[in-house]
């Protein structure tokens, strides 16, 4: 197996993470490989990820953390000037690196508008279906206030479409039409997750995000 097929052996696995921005002019990514406790790799087929691990001299022991942070799995995806994001094996793990590393008091997450993502796609699909959706539920007071829905294409549902109007999401799954699978999974607070089934995976991960982009439903600016 070669070194870029190791980066990526983690077939299967979901990577969790969030989307950052920095608001003052700090390149949080130069920052990020400027620090000597990380180990970074290139996934060579896909060059603009990188895979990285922590040294063991790095860890979170005095934050009531057991596990040893070495042993879990990052991702960074560079982006456009001081955009970017960062994954990995366990949610927990990329705020705890962030804030190890004095980074995250410079950084903040880009707010996706999932409603409206949802809303247009229930109008007119665009390459996309939704296959996971929870919401927040109005109009029912405290006896329902917050819901799951599962499916292939829920929007397309009649239980979605008669009560379109009641449902707020706040988190989807993105469903690639075309390769019907299912490529990520985001948040209205920039939060993402996906699962990692080979090097095609963080290719879907981009187009999916470039969808939301110059769609206008994920902005970068504010």
């Amino acid at each position: 197996m070669s070194e870029a097929d190791d980066a990526i052996a983690e077939t299967g696995q979901t990577f969790s993470g969030a989307l950052y921005v920095s608001p003052f002019g700090h390149h949080p990514v130069r920052a990020l490989l400027e620090q000597e406790e990380l180990r970074f790799r290139v996934d060579e087929r896909s060059l603009s990820w990188q895979r990285f691990s922590v040294f063991p001299e790095l860890n979170w022991a005095d934050r009531g953390e057991n596990r040893q942070e070495e042993g879990y799995s990052f991702f960074l995806r560079d982006g456009a000037a001081d955009r970017f994001l960062v994954v990995a094996n366990h949610r927990n793990a990329v705020d705890r690196l962030l804030e190890a590393l004095d980074l995250a008091r410079h950084l903040k997450s880009p707010l996706i508008k999932v409603r409206n993502f949802v809303g247009d796609i229930a109008a007119s699909p665009a390459g996309y279906s939704i296959s996971v959706v929870w919401a927040r539920v109005e109009g029912y007071g405290s006896a329902l206030r917050t819901i799951a829905l599962f499916g292939d294409d829920i929007t397309e549902s009649g239980l979605f479409r008669q009560n379109s109007s009641a449902i707020y999401p706040y988190r989807v799954t993105m469903r690639d039409v075309r390769l019907d699978s299912n490529v990520l999974s985001i948040s209205s607070r920039g939060e993402i997750s996906f699962n990692l089934a080979g090097p095609h995976s963080l290719n879907q991960v981009d187009d999916a995000l470039r969808h939301l982009t110059q769609r206008g439903y994920l902005r970068w600016e504010g």
